[in-house]
């Protein structure tokens, strides 16, 4: 069953207003408000929502990333391009577009400051946005042409499909200046001027949504949620049936799962330190994996591999699969990694030289000897041949 539409412009300012176009299930305008006060879209808590943000309040760019899952994106993207922003990106929100053709990824950014005052905004209303979009996308778009417009309080310029900004007006020509410099153009391109207010702006584009949206800012935690009744009681019923299988499963294992934490909580302080020891300046730790493969590649390309580290990565893949095995002592000289480890018995110990060995490392074993109910081995690992 079809809904209304709105669609709502808020000011670029703190002022409690907006300018909004709702449309019908027939998609025909039955109402437009220049600028109106929020408190009376308290009435379309049924609608179906769209917001369009201050453009000066979002960035529009995209980077260059392998074909990699839509999370391992999200993971990957602050890394990539925290050199080109000034504020931590623990305080940013990063939201992605389709990957493109070559690898490029359409990114808006947002401080989590900004998008949770937006959405607490519109919580104090009883409504639930289905989307937030930049404003530069209500401006159309034509091929190999820029398009500016001036008749809002931002002067709006769409410069491709994803990207564009906003300026003050009377800096215009320097921002259009310093755009084309940034793209390494010769001349600009042509550019369509117009002077739309930001009403005649939602009258005239809002109505393709939304088959013509382009970029969402609600994805990861600030996606909407919508559920009916009906599926709200399902998943209550589809919850309370998993958390007393959850419970049923941790009582009858419960001195496993007790062995298996501290092992993992083992790794993952051993994973802490090598992480923290690399990056000094790091405040948390976030996708280890993608940035101590990433520093790798750009060691190994700035003149020669650093065996330590190939060492050290394949040595924490293989401790990995091996829970029981544990490091006491690991020491690097001569090329070779140097370490002294326990196990419960030595078939773990065969079964990581194991894991080594196909890796290409060359592992060597001396002084295997037991303590208790401990193995005490020591391990020489190289890269070429012992």
């Amino acid at each position: 069953m079809k809904q209304q539409r709105t669609l709502i412009y808020l000011k670029a300012t703190e002022q409690p207003q907006a300018s909004w176009v709702r449309w019908n299930e027939n998609n025909e305008i039955v109402q437009s408000v220049e600028q109106g006060d929020l408190e009376q879209l308290s009435e379309f808590t049924n609608d179906t929502i769209y917001v369009v943000l201050p453009n000066e309040d979002v960035v529009l760019t995209y980077t260059i990333l392998p074909k990699l899952t839509r999370q391992r994106l999200l993971q990957a993207l602050p890394f990539a391009l925290e050199d080109q922003l000034i504020p931590d990106v623990d305080e940013l929100h990063f939201a992605i577009g389709k990957q493109q053709a070559g690898g490029a990824v359409p990114v808006a950014i947002v401080s989590k400051e900004k998008m949770r005052a937006w959405i607490n905004l519109f919580q104090t209303l009883g409504l639930n946005p289905t989307a937030f979009i930049p404003a530069i996308f209500l401006l159309p778009l034509t091929t190999g042409e820029w398009h500016v417009n001036t008749g809002t309080e931002e002067c709006l310029v769409r410069t491709s499909f994803w990207t564009g900004f906003a300026c003050e007006k009377s800096q215009l020509d320097t921002w259009l200046s310093l755009k084309k410099i940034e793209d390494k153009l010769t001349e600009l391109p042509p550019i369509t001027y117009s002077e739309l207010s930001r009403l005649q702006l939602l009258e005239t584009q809002g109505e393709k949504l939304p088959a013509s949206l382009t970029l969402n800012l609600l994805q990861g935690e600030y996606q909407p949620k919508r559920q009916t009744g009906r599926t709200r009681n399902l998943w209550r019923m589809i919850t309370s049936l998993l958390l007393t299988c959850v419970i049923l499963a941790l009582i009858s294992n419960s001195i496993s799962f007790l062995i298996l934490r501290g092992e993992a909580s083992h790794l993952e302080k051993e994973i802490s330190k090598i992480y923290f020891h690399q990056f000094p300046k790091a405040n948390s730790l976030v996708a280890p994996k993608e940035r101590m493969a990433e520093k790798l590649r750009k060691l190994e390309g700035s003149g020669g591999k650093n065996i330590y580290f190939v060492l050290i990565a394949e040595l924490g893949k293989s401790l990995m699969k091996s829970p029981g095995i544990k490091i006491q002592h690991l020491a690097f000289n001569d090329q070779r990694l140097n370490l002294e480890i326990t196990a419960t018995s030595f078939d773990q110990v065969d079964e990581m030289i194991h894991l080594l060995t196909q890796a290409g490392l060359s592992v060597k074993q001396q002084n295997a000897t037991t303590v208790g109910t401990q193995v005490k081995v020591t391990l020489i690992l190289s890269a070429g041949k012992l």
